[in-house]
Formats: C-alpha cells, sequence, structure tokens
C-alpha cells in the first residue's frame, strides 16, 4: 500500500491541476457604448438600429458566441437584426461564463432638443446633459430615449455662438448656446476636475497624470484651479489615458509636452487637437488608436517620435510640418488606410520601418534632397505604393528599405540610390538634374473635366539642392475627345504630358445615338462607324458645344458594351451648312470619300492621331470648303499631315489655327 501511494497522490494532482486549469481564464469583458452593465446585466439601447455587430461593441479575452430568444447562435463578427422592443439574448464565453443581454430597440420618426438650463457656457467648460431635453417623436407620440442612445457634439473652443449636436443614427437636432469666458476647473482634495481627470502640480505648474476616468470627448483647460490658486496645465504624463475605452476625442491646445504612450490603446478616440505651434510628443503617444482618422501635428514640430501612430488602423489623413526633420522607428506603421503622405523638403531621416505595412498608401512618395538614412523595412509591404522619388545619395539605405512589389524608383544614376536599387532588384529610372517631371498621373478623362492638381499628378522639382512636389496652374483643353495635352510651369520650369479625354454616347437603338447619329456597330471587334447624321444637330448635355459644333465620340455604348468609334463613312457631312467645326479623335482609322465635301460653314477641322497611329482619309474631301477653313492635325509627319501635304492643304498645329481658340481656348 505504502508503494502504491505516491502514484495515487500523483493522479490526485495532476487531476487537481487540470481542473484549475479549465477556469482559470477567466472572462475579460470590455464593453463600448451604449452597452453597458447593470449588476451581472449588460444592457444597451440602439435608435433606428437595422443590424449590430456585436464585435464592435463588446471586446473578450476568450471567444464567445451570442444564442438569441429563438435559440440562434451568433458569433462575435455576425449581424444580428433586433426586433422591436426588448431582445433577451445570452453571452457565452468559451470557458462557459455567461452573461444576460437585454438589448432595447427602439424606432423614431425625429429627434426633438431644447434648452432647460444653462445657455452660456465657458471656453473648453464640459457639456451638461441635464441643460438639456432630448427624446424622440414616433407619429407624433413622444418616445423617452436612454442617454446612451444619444450621442453630442459640440465645440467650445472659442467664444461666440456655438451649435450643440445630437444624434441617433441618421436623426439629428441641433440648439444654439453661448461661449463667453474661460474655464477654468476646480479641482477637489483627490486632486480630481470634474470631467474625472487627475492632476498633480509640480515647479512646472499641473500636470495631468491620469485621464483613465474621463469619457466622451474633453477639453484639457489652460489652468486649473486647487488651494485657492490657479496654475497653468503643462503637461500630460506618460500613459496617462493608456487604454481608456470611453475617451472620444480630445483637446489639448495649451499644453507643452504630451508623454509617451499618453493615449495608447485609447480605441475609440476620433479626434485630436494639439496645440498649433509647439509641442513635445512622446514616443507611442497614439499607437493603436484604432477609431483615430486624421491628425495635425503642430507647426513647429521637427520630430516625430518613435511609434507616434503605429497601427492607428483607420488613419487616412495626416499633416507632417513643414520643418519635420526627423521621423522616428515606426511613426506610421501598419496605418492600414493612410492613402497619402506628403513628406517636407526640411526631412533628413526616416526611421526604422517608419511607413511599413502601410496598404493604402499610393502615388508617389518625395523624398526631399537632405534625407540622409532611410532605415530597414522603412517603405516594407506598402503594396499600393506607386512611386517613390529619392536623392541620390544617401549615406544610408536600409535592408528592405523600398521593398513592396508595386514599387518604381526615381533618383540620379550612378550614385548611392541607384546601385541600392541595382543590387536589390528595385526598378527604377534615371532623372537629370534640373528638370520638373511629372508621374503618376491620371490618364483618362471625360469630356469637361478639370485636372485636380493636388490629386490627378505629381509634379517634382529635381535638382542637386532641392527635391521637392511643385503645384502649379496646368494648362490644358478637355473640351474635345482624344489624346490632350497638358502643359504646367513652375518655379522656372516646365513640364508637359498628355492624357485621353472620353466622351461616350448612348445608343437608343441598334443603330441610333442619343443626338440622332446613326451607327454600324461590328460586335466581332467591338468597333463603329458613323454612318449618317440627324438633319438638325443640337447642342448635347453632355459637353459645353453649341448645335454647329460636332465632336466625334470615342466610343458608343449599347447594351452595355462598349464600341469604339473608329471611321467615318462616304458622304456623311456632305453638303451641310449648318457644321462650323469638327473634332475627330485619334482612334479613327478612315474617313470615307465626300464625307467633308460641300461644306460651306466648315472653318475647323481638327484630328488627333496617335505617333504611330495611322489613318485612311479618301482623296475627295474638303471640296467647297470655305477660304478661312483651317486643317488642324497636332503632329508633323503624322498620317494626317502627310495626307494634308499631299493634297496641297495647309496643315496647322491648335495653337496657330485662327479659329481654334474661337471655339476652345486654352484654360
Amino acid at each position: 500500500m505504502k508503494k502504491r501511494l505516491p502514484l495515487i497522490m500523483i493522479l490526485i494532482f495532476v487531476l487537481l491541476f487540470c481542473s484549475c486549469g479549465k477556469e482559470s481564464k477567466k472572462a475579460d469583458i470590455s464593453l463600448f457604448s451604449p452597452f453597458y452593465f447593470e449588476g451581472e446585466t449588460i444592457r444597451a439601447a440602439f435608435v433606428n438600429k437595422e443590424s449590430i455587430c456585436f464585435s464592435d461593441y463588446i471586446k473578450c479575452n476568450l471567444t464567445f458566441e451570442i444564442e438569441g430568444e429563438d435559440g440562434a447562435l451568433y458569433e462575435e463578427g455576425d449581424e444580428y437584426l433586433p426586433n422591436s422592443g426588448e431582445n433577451r439574448l445570452t453571452l457565452r464565453a468559451r470557458n462557459g461564463e455567461e452573461y444576460s443581454i437585454i438589448l432595447t430597440a427602439m424606432k423614431i420618426d425625429s429627434l426633438v432638443a431644447n434648452i432647460l438650463g444653462k445657455t452660456v457656457y465657458a471656453i473648453g467648460e464640459p457639456l451638461h446633459i441635464s441643460d438639456f431635453e432630448v427624446y424622440g417623436l414616433l407619429e407624433g407620440s413622444k418616445v423617452d430615449l436612454p442617454e446612451s442612445a444619444v450621442e453630442t457634439k459640440y465645440d467650445f473652443s472659442a467664444e461666440g455662438e456655438a451649435t450643440v449636436e445630437f444624434s441617433c443614427g441618421s436623426l439629428t437636432a441641433e440648439v444654439n448656446v453661448t461661449v463667453r469666458g474661460e474655464y477654468i476647473p476646480e479641482l477637489d482634495g483627490n486632486m480630481r476636475a470634474p470631467d474625472g481627470a487627475i492632476y498633480e502640480i509640480d515647479e512646472k505648474g499641473a500636470v495631468l497624470k491620469s485621464g483613465k476616468g474621463t469619457h466622451g470627448r474633453i477639453f484639457v483647460p489652460r489652468a486649473v484651479k486647487t488651494g485657492g490658486k490657479e496654475y497653468p496645465v503643462c503637461a500630460i504624463a506618460d500613459y496617462a489615458f493608456r487604454g481608456n475605452e470611453n475617451l472620444t476625442g480630445i483637446s489639448c491646445l495649451y499644453v507643452s509636452e504630451i508623454g509617451a504612450g499618453a493615449f495608447y490603446e485609447c480605441e475609440r478616440m476620433k479626434s485630436i487637437d494639439l496645440p498649433k505651434k509647439y509641442c513635445e510628443i512622446g514616443a507611442n503617444c497614439f499607437a493603436y488608436c484604432r477609431s483615430l482618422r486624421s491628425l495635425r501635428l503642430p507647426e513647429e514640430n521637427t520630430r516625430i517620435s518613435d511609434g507616434l501612430l503605429s497601427d492607428c488602423g483607420l488613419l487616412f489623413e495626416v499633416y507632417i510640418p513643414e520643418k519635420t526633420k526627423y521621423i522616428g522607428h515606426y511613426a506610421f506603421a501598419r496605418c492600414d488606410f493612410l492613402e497619402s503622405v506628403e513628406l517636407p523638403p526640411s526631412l533628413e531621416y526616416i526611421g526604422d520601418g517608419a511607413f511599413k505595412g502601410c496598404t493604402s498608401l499610393s502615388g508617389c512618395i518625395v523624398l526631399g534632397a537632405g534625407v540622409g538614412y532611410i532605415g530597414d523595412d522603412a517603405f516594407r509591404f506598402c503594396e499600393s505604393l506607386g512611386y517613390i522619388v529619392a536623392p541620390a545619395s544617401p549615406e544610408y539605405i536600409g535592408e528592405n528599405a523600398f521593398s513592396a512589389s508595386s514599387l518604381f524608383v526615381y533618383t540620379a544614376e550612378g550614385k548611392t540610390t541607384a546601385r541600392y536599387c541595382l543590387k536589390n532588384d528595385v526598378p527604377y529610372a534615371k532623372w537629370k538634374y534640373g528638370t520638373l517631371g511629372v508621374i503618376n498621373f491620371r490618364e483618362k478623362y471625360e469630356i469637361g473635366d478639370e485636372i485636380d492638381a493636388m490629386e490627378d499628378y505629381a509634379a517634382v522639382l529635381f535638382t542637386e539642392e532641392r527635391i521637392c512636389r511643385v503645384y502649379g496652374d496646368p494648362e490644358y483643353n478637355f473640351a474635345v475627345s482624344g489624346k490632350r495635352r497638358v502643359d504646367l510651369s513652375a518655379l522656372g520650369y516646365s513640364a508637359s504630358w498628355y492624357c485621353e479625354v472620353i466622351y461616350k454616347e448612348i445608343m437608343l437603338t441598334s443603330r441610333e445615338d442619343s443626338r440622332g447619329a446613326v451607327y454600324e456597330l461590328d460586335e466581332d471587334s467591338l468597333t463603329a462607324r458613323l454612318v449618317a447624321m440627324p438633319e438638325v444637330l443640337s447642342a448635347g448635355e453632355v459637353y459645353r458645344f453649341e448645335s454647329d459644333v460636332y465632336v466625334l465620340p470615342t466610343a458608343v455604348v449599347y447594351h452595355g458594351d462598349e464600341y469604339a468609334v473608329t471611321a467615318i463613312g462616304e458622304g456623311v457631312f456632305e453638303g451641310r451648312e449648318d457644321i462650323r467645326a469638327v473634332f475627330l479623335h485619334e482612334n479613327v482609322q478612315s474617313i470615307g470619300a465626300c464625307a467633308f465635301n460641300g461644306c460651306l460653314s466648315l472653318e475647323l477641322f481638327s484630328v488627333a492621331t496617335a505617333t504611330n497611329g495611322w489613318i485612311e482619309i479618301d482623296d475627295d474631301n474638303f471640296a467647297g470648303v470655305p477660304e478661312s477653313f483651317s486643317y488642324v492635325c497636332y503632329l508633323k509627319r503624322s498620317a494626317p499631315h502627310i495626307w494634308a501635304t499631299r493634297h496641297r492643304i495647309e496643315a496647322v498645329d491648335y495653337e496657330s489655327a485662327p479659329h481654334y481658340n474661337e471655339y476652345f481656348g486654352r484654360r
């Protein structure tokens, strides 16, 4: 018996260990508004909410499922369609723990807000919900709304009239209040302000030590009062708000320092207002602020700290100050929604992994001539990024700095960057110093479109001393279809590029378009030939032309299929006295006999042809046109130019045509 005792004890120990292991991990549940705990019950109220995804509001360290009243099971990411009134559900964690959920779904037609109390607030003073009455109306009857179902939005940052907006889903109601004077809160015996923030006093003034008890959007005041004295608020301490799941926004316009990790993992914070001029901001300050959409850094800041905005998954816009010299390691890493960023010419240092994993970052990144350090993985996994313009001789380019499948690098030949690209199989192109280059430009427009200088192209000045994006007022004419040239001048340099301008007509039948023109469609080649024009040519709504100007569509659309217009048949415009100008695009391959004979009012015929393109023009054309007739083609020695020379017709470019600007002047 004595020999068996140790074996029995081992078995008992194993059983106890396994039993403890099953229960040792307790479900740690965090709720986001409007969900909250009432004792052991989880409650929430929604207004005009058609579907609910539980994972948006309930976070748990264990996987869980939710069981509906009808026994249906919903996993964390599933959509739940609530019934009107009370919905009773059960949350069941993987370890077996259960919680009752009472979810109230309400419907209203409109939202009403009235002022009951004070109408004057001070700058930075928090809103007192008790000063207002907010309710819904459903078919004219009043519906009382739970406070958790109503969101508020207001800005008390300056004196004057201010609007307080209440919202329930898509319904809103507004009231106006007056903002006057400055709000300086009084701290209680525990150094706690009315908004729940806790301060401490040092030799510089007041430091916001902890904001973990705050909720909603808060305003950090210029000063606080305690013991009959007023202390300026000079700083926010390290990790002051870390993990605050109830903070949705903050305005801290007066502090000169924000500590490391101050807002780390504030996952519900959507907006931050920082000081306009200067503020020292610590490492990882806004890391994992997964709801933050945009941020403007102070103008005088020269340094972006390590991990500043890493893992801010919804961040799509950030302003980097013009004086910035240093971007820290992993400063913007894994900002999945960040689409564009403009780096200032003052920049000298880009840390390891600074933009690593910014999968939406696209377009063109311009690194200034002063950039001397490009860290390891700096732009790694930026799979949407098209171009980087880089200085020729930075002191260091790290491993995988430009490692992205879509990336193309522009730089000078024979220096550090070019050698790096050759060694690491990164495609690159030479760029001569002293040039204005245009890359990543939008290739297609529709008639009447305008160029957006901020979005549609990247113009880069490339010199030994300066590499920077430049903006100007491009000159172009998108009033007619076809390949069109764009000219840009800036800082004494010039550049040009070509875009395709598209004009499509919708076919009403298998032969006739919306303006009455008749086509023959070739279903095999998906091409169309213009064979007849209507007796009266009306002005089209899709472009700004008079009825005596004809622009050939680049394509016609019939039953969803697109047919490229490549030909004009015989005699299509013959004898027309109502046509003063005709514009053809570069995809036209043939013009039939007599197509433009007898056009007694035709003053301008413009045909665009691609560099290597060809067009067949029948010899019998342009008889009877007036002496003022101008034959315009874009390229010398092109097919239209050769045809005109052979037939003793003077061909001119569009800038020399006497009537061109009369119809469509350059912008």
